[in-house]
């Protein structure tokens, strides 16, 4: 009798242990999704601070271009085109501020993102390859079955072993929209699907990972993204990411979050005016809108009142800057060297200015000077025109 309860309690056991199913495709292609958003992170990151860095390069060639200008006019410059010299510097030193931070703020790409990213991808890689005939770990969408290769987006379909390539960038939207539509679908998608299936998940009583009595603790995927219980528990929403809400900043991706916001705020507003004033570079400026310089944008009140650069005069000067010479081969200077020679040359234009200002200063002096003799002289006997009143 005892051996018959016993029996009948063993069988009772396998058969509780024989419902565990794998993980649905459905919630496997969110994943995915969240998985490629991170990855994306981190790329988008990157690729903003070369928009800054390179937005920074091309207003440091307008400035060498201006003062280039400036010397072959022999410093003649109007009032408006110097405002914009002093404006296209500022703009351009706010955007290798900008880089500067969202660099700091990059350390934390591949930590908040990147790493994350590979841990979720690798947990889809695992539970992809595990298959053994029937005993595949990721159904396809609404059935028991096997899933097929676009059911796992974001993993090569050869061998399941590679992530797949990513195109386009992600935003602190697109990010946390990932998160929250994974969160969203666990309620309907988060349960297993099918029976006696995945031997990751199962501790049926030979050959499954979790069949030991030493498998006394959860098995966590993914940085604690899935959890599968030592007992072999049926899969449920609650062995997926381990708070409750669908808000990315309470979550473990927080940290990606924040970082990608930081990094994408930086300098937006300079770029925006960066790409209209790099326009002038191209003869004609196809495009420009008119460069409005606020009262106090180059420092303080200067300029003393709005400065309106109107496209027709922003067009004027491109050409001009386009009629410069142009300088190659041997004759080509580094940036640096260019720098120094503009500024070299509009010191020099000045020095010059200086030097006619006083010559001419001293002419007009030698001129009313010898006037003055030349009046006291014919005053001697007072007969002089100029003599009236002595």
């Amino acid at each position: 009798m005892t051996a018959l309860i016993l029996v009948c309690a063993v069988r009772t056991m396998l058969s509780a242990e024989a419902a565990k199913g794998a993980v649905r495709g459905e919630i496997t292609k969110l994943v995915c999704g969240l998985a490629t958003e991170l990855r994306k992170a981190g790329t988008t990151g990157k690729s903003h601070i070369s928009r800054l860095h390179n937005e920074a390069d091309k207003l440091a060639d307008l400035s060498r271009k201006m003062r280039a200008l400036s010397g072959q006019r022999q410093g003649s410059m109007t009032i408006k085109e110097s405002l914009l010299a002093g404006y296209v510097t500022v703009i351009q030193h706010r955007i290798r501020e900008a880089e500067k931070a969202a660099s700091i703020a990059a350390t934390d790409l591949a930590e908040a993102c990147s790493l994350q990213a590979g841990r979720l991808t690798e947990f889809l890689s695992v539970f992809a390859q595990a298959q053994g005939g029937t005993k595949h770990c990721v159904t396809k969408d609404g059935s028991a079955a096997v899933r097929t290769a676009d059911e796992i987006p974001c993993l090569k379909p050869t061998g399941f072993t590679d992530a797949a390539d990513i195109t386009g960038e992600a935003t602190a939207e697109t990010l946390a929209s990932a998160y929250t539509n994974f969160k969203k679908a666990l309620d309907t998608h988060g349960q297993h699907q099918g029976t006696n299936l995945c031997n990751l998940v199962s501790a049926q009583t030979s050959g499954n990972y979790l069949d030991t009595e030493a498998t006394t603790r959860p098995v966590m995927w993914g940085g604690k993204f899935f959890t599968t219980a030592a007992s072999g528990a049926d899969i449920t929403a609650a062995n997926w990411a381990a708070n409750t809400e669908a808000d990315i900043t309470k979550s473990s991706f927080k940290r990606c979050h924040e970082t990608l916001q930081t990094i994408l705020s930086s300098g937006v507003d300079e770029l925006t005016t960066s790409d209209n004033l790099a326009k002038i570079l191209t003869k004609n400026a196809p495009g420009i809108a008119q460069v409005n310089i606020a009262t106090g944008a180059i420092r303080k009140n200067v300029p003393s009142e709005e400065a309106k650069l109107t496209p027709a005069e922003l067009t004027t000067l491109s050409n001009d800057i386009a009629s410069l010479p142009k300088v190659t081969g041997a004759d080509q200077l580094s940036d640096t060297e260019q720098d120094a020679k503009d500024v070299q040359e509009i010191l020099e234009i000045n020095e010059t200015a200086c030097k006619l200002g006083k010559t001419r200063t001293l002419e007009t002096t030698d001129k009313a000077e010898s006037n003055g003799k030349a009046s006291k002289d014919k005053c001697s006997d007072k007969k002089g025109e100029a003599c009236t009143g002595e």
